[in-house]
């Protein structure tokens, strides 16, 4: 910059920039130096870029003169200017627009001789990049850059393609501004000063106006110390039954003795907000995979005299974190916006701010010792500058390693339709070694463009191991011809931006830049990027076919769990969810008929009530009361309110609020009727307490008399028999795992939505039945079995229902995840799972059901198994046909696919929970089977309407982790592993649909068409043969098993195939001896929402995209 450039223009010219980059990004800028290889339109479009924010200098080198296509391209030229020095003139026009930036160019001699004559000093620039370079001019180029670890930036354009290529041996990302940061708040963990400070403010003692305005944070930490207290706990809420126990704790909170029940100012803005950040603020910290690989990477325990400042500040920080930091990060000292007044906030924030100002002082003492130790302390004297960038940052460090130009592989054979484009490029570029002009370039006639493509045709048959070209190919090799290599001013100008932005990320060392290549399809207006290569030599995977490793028993399965999209009542996609399900064949699909939506989910919601018949509606709902059963008339009305009543039936209770005309209104309207409906409306009623929540209660008698229950399958009869015709002919879990809420001890009866696709993640309430024999309990699964399978049932008053059906299934599962649920013991779990069973007899008659026990969701409660799987703890004749248990790999972030990584080693740490529940059952109850029939991964934030929508490659890591899992666990001797979900969705607002997990769905939720997960699933269920396969000894030279899981299987007739899963964000090549000739079935970002993308191997080395999953079937052959 201009030294005479004052502060106060600077600041004003580049404004904008510096809110995204700060003051350092704009200080690193403007020392960047940068080579432009090629002043055609492409490269000046880069510098342009480059210049304007103020880079510090650039050298063009272009030995060509101005031509007339330069004219029609490039907006620096005219035609006054053919002949002359191309890169002369650009230069200066390009320094015409930045004053504050120095450049110069180099016109003789030419970058091949500059190359040749190997003296000209590369080592001078952050960057190199090219435009429209040859291709044996840039790999001479790229080879020298690499051993110079210069980082390359190589830009093409090609008519309406355009591409960028970055190779760079080592580059440092300090500041990746990631979009979905969780503040570094350590609820969980606590800074001392932040309890002390929260333990100073005694709620009680707060005055009206401190209530309003306490923070959301400490109400947080308030509700957590309150909420572990009660549970003898120290972590986090993270089951459902958890966070709405909290919520309970926080409500409470939430009141003040100077609001008035009806005052309107109780809605507390900062109460709320403390309840909408749960998701985001009660998180657990710990240390991120991204950085702990950084600690285990060989440069951060090498240092050197030679070694980057980076890795002595990760060696500072890993030192920290090892010691002061207890296994956590400095802390960022960063605290979100909240509502509160302004003292309050920066109280808060200057606990947090002094805290990262202390360990950033221990990291940087750490950082003085190391580079005092290599004798470097003199270079850094401003040593702590740099250590509070790294220890503001320090969880989204991240090193980018691409490979080599040199070393990328042969993708002459990839079908991708993007990736050929660029493979079509490279078509081109030896096209034009071998003829010195491009294909379709300078043509005379038609004949020549025939002649040209056919030319190109032949050098891509040359090169394909296949000798044919497919036609998508040929149409491109068609387009490439046509183009001629011709320059369109407005795809430069796009490549240029997307160029110049990279440049910019790497000499600030701000942003994550793009990983290996992107590709711009002009045409299709389309961006896709082409990933890093994990490996430069292939895993070598090693298989003894003759040597048995263990016996296949596990089968691939499902879960499908209620909700209003699966409901053909109103679900636009149902028939074709249904059909999908139908088509995977799945054995052992579990169906959960599951409480968020009570409707949906529980057949009596409401206790018998003897002669009394009641109903109880909120606002713009109507009540239905009928005297049809015993032939009567409606006779009296025995309560009747439009207000704020509560009570059960028997029990009804006006409150404060009341509409005084409630019980004539009723009268006039049902008094002698056989049946009547009201709605529950201010237009009928009056408002008797103007914006105040209203619910209609009625209590009505028949004459004759009448006993009243409340059974009701509308809601759930569909989707059942919807779910056994898909399933028909295999075996089927029915888990019917809610029960009605009006069996447990509770204050008051829990008022569940009108709308029977509305949600309610608060309506498991209770942890003890009212009837402590529990045959209350039974009796209510004996009568919901019975309606389907024994054609109907007889209610607690005598009476017949009658529904016609006679299903049969298999295996019926009692409860979900009770532990979380209704806070159950094993012991009183174990007396109703016995009461469940003997109830479904006493109505059925069936002995010969299966039943499955349990359905954990927490981890590493062996005492459940210890006492569930002891007979002796079960009554006389109960079986223990199968347990289950599950579990979910959890993703930190909703954005960054990197971070899924993670989900194979929570997988990982899993098994060996799985390996020691095995031990348990082999010892007490050997003959009882086991399905993980919840098995998969739920993102953070995942039921939030305002979180971000992951991106697609989101479903193959998820698609991955179910085939690790399932290919880790079938060791075990797991009998079922079942994916979970079939159908979840975020908010839908055209169906007014709240979020149910969109990360678990196998199905898009908008089409019904299946996901990677679902094909990965369908791949399983289509290849494996159980009791058949047999797995047999697989090696890998893969340490520590970091990129893959391979595991082969040899069956009938020696059929043989491998199971291959990528683990890593990154292409990985593997070398499988043996299997050219056989076919591979892969699941990648590739084959999006269709099923696995089908290819005959002609070659032993496969390159597996990101968190791919392949099958590979080995030719036949004697083993």
């Amino acid at each position: 910059m201009n030294k005479s450039s004052t502060p106060g223009i600077k600041q004003i010219q580049y404004d904008r920039q510096l809110r995204l980059w700060g003051d350092h990004g704009q200080k690193a800028l403007e020392s960047g130096r940068v080579c432009l290889i090629g002043a055609n339109a492409l490269g000046t479009e880069i510098l342009k870029a480059l210049v304007l924010p103020g880079l510090g200098s650039f050298t063009i080198i272009d030995h060509e003169l101005v031509t007339l296509a330069d004219c029609g391209s490039n907006f620096f030229v005219h035609s006054s200017m053919i002949n002359q020095s191309r890169a002369r003139i650009t230069c200066d026009f390009l320094t015409q627009l930045n004053p504050d930036v120095h450049g110069i160019y180099i016109d003789k001699p030419s970058i091949d001789d500059l190359l040749k004559q190997n003296t000209f000093d590369f080592s001078q620039f952050n960057i190199v990049i090219t435009a429209n370079l040859s291709i044996n001019t840039l790999n001479i180029l790229a080879n020298h850059l690499w051993m110079l670890k210069i980082p390359l930036l190589v830009a093409r354009i090609y008519g309406f393609i355009g591409t960028i290529r970055l190779q760079i041996f080592e580059h440092y990302v300090i500041e990746a501004h990631p979009d979905d940061t969780i503040p570094d708040l350590r609820l969980d963990q606590p800074l001392n000063t932040f309890i002390n400070y929260c333990n100073s403010i005694d709620l009680n003692s707060l005055t009206r106006e401190e209530h309003l305005h306490l923070p959301s944070l400490i109400i947080l930490f308030k509700t957590l110390q309150i909420w572990q207290k009660q549970h003898n706990r120290n972590d986090l809420p993270h089951t459902h039954i958890d966070k709405d126990e909290f919520k309970k704790i926080l409500d409470q909170l939430s009141h003040h003795s100077s609001y008035d029940i009806h005052d309107k100012e109780k809605y507390l803005e900062n109460f709320e907000e403390a309840k909408r950040t749960i998701p985001s603020r009660l998180v657990k910290t710990n240390l991120p995979s991204t950085i702990k690989e950084l600690f285990q990477d060989q440069s951060c325990f090498e240092l050197s005299e030679q070694t980057n400042i980076f890795w002595f500040i990760i060696h500072a920080i890993k030192l920290f974190t090892e010691n002061e930091g207890q296994g956590l990060l400095p802390v960022r000292g960063e605290v979100p916006d909240m509502i509160t007044n302004t003292d309050s906030y920066i109280k808060i924030l200057k606990i947090y701010q002094e805290q990262a100002k202390k360990d950033c002082e221990i990291v940087n003492n750490y950082l003085f010792d190391l580079l005092k130790k290599y004798r470097l302390s003199n270079e850094y004297i401003d040593s702590y500058d740099l250590a509070e960038i790294y220890c503001n940052n320090a969880s989204f460090l991240k090193v980018l390693r691409t490979t080599a130009i040199k070393n990328e592989n042969n993708l002459i054979d990839e079908t991708d339709s993007n990736l050929s484009w660029y493979i079509g490029l490279y078509l081109c570029d030896l096209f034009y070694e071998k003829f010195h002009r491009y294909p379709g370039e300078f043509l005379s006639d038609d004949r020549q463009f025939e002649i040209d493509l056919n030319d190109l045709k032949q050098i891509s048959k040359k090169l394909s191991s296949k000798h044919f070209l497919t036609d998508d190919k040929q149409q491109i090799l068609e387009e490439l011809c046509r183009y001629g290599a011709s320059e369109l001013h407005s795809i430069a100008a796009f490549i240029g931006g997307c160029c110049a932005q990279e440049a910019i990320k790497l000499i600030t060392h701000q942003y994550i830049p793009i990983d290996n290549t992107l590709i711009y399809n002009g045409i299709q207006q389309s961006i896709n990027k082409q990933y890093n290569q994990i490996n430069a030599d292939p895993i070598l995977i090693e298989i003894a076919w003759t040597a048995h490793d263990y016996d296949l028993h596990t089968i691939p399965s499902l879960q499908l769990v209620t909700n209003p999209l699966v409901s053909r009542q109103f679900s636009p996609i149902s028939n074709k969810i249904f059909t999908n399900l139908q088509q995977l064949n799945a054995e052992y699909a579990r169906y959960a008929v599951w409480f968020p939506y009570p409707k949906l989910a529980v057949a009596e919601l409401d206790p018998p009530s003897g002669l009394f018949q009641c109903s109880n509606v909120g606002e713009n709902y109507s009540i239905h009361l009928s005297c049809e059963q015993g032939g009567g008339v409606i006779s009296k009305i025995d309560f009747a309110s439009f207000g704020t009543a509560i009570g059960a039936c028997g029990q009804m209770k006006q409150g404060t609020c009341d509409a005084a005309n409630s019980s004539d209104i009723i009268q006039r309207a049902c008094i002698g009727q056989q049946k009547c409906s009201v709605t529950a409306s201010t237009d009928l009623f009056g408002d008797p307490c103007t914006g105040t929540p209203k619910r209609l209660l009625v209590q009505i008698e028949c004459n004759p008399p009448q006993n009243n229950t409340y059974w009701n399958f509308t809601h759930i009869d569909p989707m059942l028999e919807d779910f056994l015709k898909a399933t028909d002919g295999h075996s089927r879990i029915i888990s019917f795992s809610t029960q009605p809420t009006w069996l447990f001890q509770q204050d008051t009866p829990h008022i569940y939505p009108d709308n029977a696709t509305y949600v309610d993640w608060g309506y498991p309430v209770g942890t003890k039945f009212i009837d402590d024999t529990m045959q209350t309990l039974g009796d209510y699964y004996g009568r919901l079995f019975a309606w389907y399978t024994r054609g109907g049932f007889i209610d607690e008053y005598g009476l017949k229902h009658n529904s016609g059906y006679e299903y049969d299934w298999d295996y019926t599962e009692i409860f979900n995840e009770v532990e979380a649920e209704h806070q159950m013991t094993v012991e009183y779990y174990t007396r109703a799972y016995d009461a469940v069973i003997q109830g479904i007899r006493r109505h059925t008659n069936n002995y010969d059901m299966k039943y499955v026990g349990m359905a954990l969701g927490n981890h590493n409660e062996f005492d459940w198994y210890r006492y569930f799987l002891n007979h002796s703890n079960h009554a006389p004749d109960i079986p223990l046909d199968m347990i289950s248990y599950h579990f979910y790999a959890i993703g930190s972030s909703r954005i960054d696919p990197q971070s899924w990584e993670s989900f194979f080693t929570q997988l990982d740490t899993y098994t060996f929970e799985v390996e020691q529940i095995e031990e348990i059952r082999k010892i007490l109850s050997p003959e009882t089977r086991t399905t993980i029939d919840e098995l998969g991964v739920i993102l953070s934030d995942d039921n939030n309407p305002n979180a971000p929508l992951f991106p697609l490659i989101y479903w193959n890591a998820a698609a991955a982790l179910y085939g690790y899992a399932w290919g880790k666990i079938s060791r075990y001797g797991i009998n079922v592993v079942g994916h979970s979900q079939l159908v979840g969705y975020p908010q839908l607002s055209d169906l007014q649909l709240q979020p149910q997990y969109p990360s678990v769905a196998l199905l898009n939720w908008t089409t019904g068409e299946g996901t990677a997960k679902y094909w990965t699933s369908k791949l399983l269920i289509d290849t494996v043969d159980i009791d058949n396969d047999q797995a047999v000894i697989t090696r890998t030279t893969d340490i520590d098993n970091q990129n893959i899981f391979s595991q082969a299987f040899i069956g009938k007739n020696n059929r043989r195939w491998v199971l291959i899963i990528n683990k890593r964000y990154g292409n990985v090549d593997v070398f499988l001896p043996g299997c050219t000739g056989g076919r591979m079935q892969i699941i990648n970002e590739a084959s999006g929402f269709g099923p696995a993308t089908e290819v005959t191997l002609t070659l032993s080395r496969i390159t597996l995209s990101p968190y791919a999953i392949a099958i590979v079937h080995m030719p036949a052959t004697d083993v």
